[in-house]
């Protein structure tokens, strides 16, 4: 019988050829971009089946989440080394962003001498107090500037998200229903010609529910850029692997992800495009980590995991995996759910049919994308073949219940299982996006940081083979 590598090992790997396998093609289609997307699939589903670690199997749990260093080594020198923005108007910004890039990467390569440092500490004197706490607090600062300057170089990026939120949010400032009124589409622009976009302007495109608008309403209210909800909202992502890594006695594995997300590649990309998985990122996570066992508080990451999961369409097919995780929670996670619903209500009861027809039927009516990174996308390029959306959903149903049944149950190892289960909707709707995969790739690295087993209390470097005694089981 073939023994399979640690879950651990399975999800840095999983994130590995994610990130990696789709660097040439900036999150876009191309055969090497899909077949590393199915790749990284495989392994998380791997990961899902591999038993959690216990008795003699966590020291080899402990070793195999060791291939997070080298991980975190080739994410960040990638983002010096490829392209990082569309639409750069400043070359000084540029350069700025660069070094600060340039700094995280160096923060990020120096930040496991500090850990292993603690993990042998007998003494701790204030000097190596210092040490240790400065290089992680190095990578959250670059991991915000890196974000904040990504506003500076590209300040007007092409592209009708930024207009939604930012429209959206001056008019629900002016007391105007965001979702009657149009927006200022970039497309069709002088400015669109000279960087090449070819989409058409459209003044009331698909959008979204009105969390994402709420949400860009303190910058907007600020004068300032919208996308600061969206710098603000990542760097606390980032914070959620670090709070989980430091209450579950997992140091070295959960503030290396932690450093390696707020600093990998295509940071600036996402953050330049406004696209707002980086606010998922923020409820789902904390969600998620205030739920688990380790914290204690149940009901408040119930909440703002259920609240989360209204916040975009693509929420409702991990509804599933985050019953049968936390149905023992129901009751908090669906009053999340309730108070999202709670705040669309008000927008639907305005307009019901421009409501749903910019939240639901333009999305549904939209012609599959085959610029992205999906299954009908690789038929179609590599097959000539047209592969019914319908199909495409059915297929996503039967592997999302699957993988839900096998998500990690009770603790927030169970990201995982979300994290899966969103690569089969990506992978199998009419569209992959990259900022899809940015959200799928943050699930699993808080599923990774939850899975490895934590350092019992008082245990020395060679002591690593303690069982857990947090909840990891299926």
């Amino acid at each position: 019988m073939i023994k399979l590598p640690p879950r651990s090992a399975l999800i840095v790997l999983a994130i590995a050829v994610l990130n990696l396998g789709t660097l040439p093609s900036w999150g876009f289609y191309s055969r090497g971009a899909f077949l590393a997307v199915v790749v990284a699939g495989v392994l998380s589903v791997g990961a899902l089946w591999v038993p959690p670690s216990s008795g003699g199997s966590v020291r080899r749990e402990m070793v195999g989440a060791l291939l997070v260093v080298p991980l975190s080594w080739g994410l960040t020198f990638a983002s010096l080394v490829t392209p990082t923005l569309l639409y750069n108007d400043d070359g000084s910004a540029r350069l700025r962003l660069w070094w600060s890039c340039y700094l995280g990467c160096l923060s990020v390569c120096c930040l496991p001498l500090s850990l292993f440092w603690s993990m042998w500490a007998t003494k701790w004197s204030w000097k190596r107090r210092l040490v240790v706490a400065l290089i992680p607090t190095l990578t959250i600062v670059f991991g915000f500037t890196t974000r904040a300057m990504t506003l500076s170089a590209s300040p007007d990026p092409v592209i009708d998200v930024y207009a939604l939120l930012r429209d959206g949010a001056d008019h629900i400032l002016a007391g105007r229903n965001p979702y009657a009124h149009p927006i200022e589409s970039p497309y069709g622009t002088e400015r669109a010609d000279r960087w090449g976009v070819g989409e058409e302007p459209d003044p009331r495109p698909a959008g979204y529910p009105p969390l994402p608008l709420l949400l860009s309403l303190p910058p907007r209210a600020l004068g300032i850029d919208v996308r600061w909800s969206n710098v603000v909202a990542d760097v606390l992502a980032g914070l959620a692997l670090g709070y989980l890594a430091w209450r579950r006695r997992v140091m070295v594995w959960g503030v290396t992800a932690m450093a390696t997300y707020l600093n990998a590649v295509r940071v600036p990309f996402i953050i330049e495009q406004a696209w707002y998985e980086p606010m998922l990122a923020a409820l789902w996570g904390w969600g998620l980590v205030l739920a688990d066992p380790s914290m204690g508080v149940r009901r408040a990451g119930g909440m703002l995991l259920g609240f989360g999961l209204t916040a975009k369409q693509f929420g409702l097919p991990l509804v599933w995996p985050v019953a049968v995780a936390w149905g023992r929670s129901w009751k908090f996670w669906l009053a999340g759910v309730v108070v999202g619903v709670g705040v669309m209500l008000p927008w639907f009861l305005a307009d019901p049919a421009l409501f749903l027809d910019v939240v639901l039927w333009k999305h549904l009516h939209r012609p599959a994308q085959y610029g992205s990174i999906t299954l009908a996308s690789f038929l179609h390029h590599e097959g000539n073949i047209e592969m019914p959306r319908q199909l495409g959903w059915g297929l996503a149903l039967v592997m999302i219940g699957v993988i839900g049944f096998m998500t990690p149950r009770g603790s927030a190892a169970s990201a995982l299982g979300l994290g899966t289960a969103l690569w089969a909707f990506c992978l199998l709707h009419t569209q992959g996006y990259p900022n899809y995969f940015y959200l799928t790739q943050y699930l699993w690295w808080l599923g990774f940081t939850a899975s490895v087993p934590p350092r019992p209390e008082g245990a020395g470097s060679v002591d690593l083979a303690a069982a857990s005694s947090l909840p990891q089981n299926r």
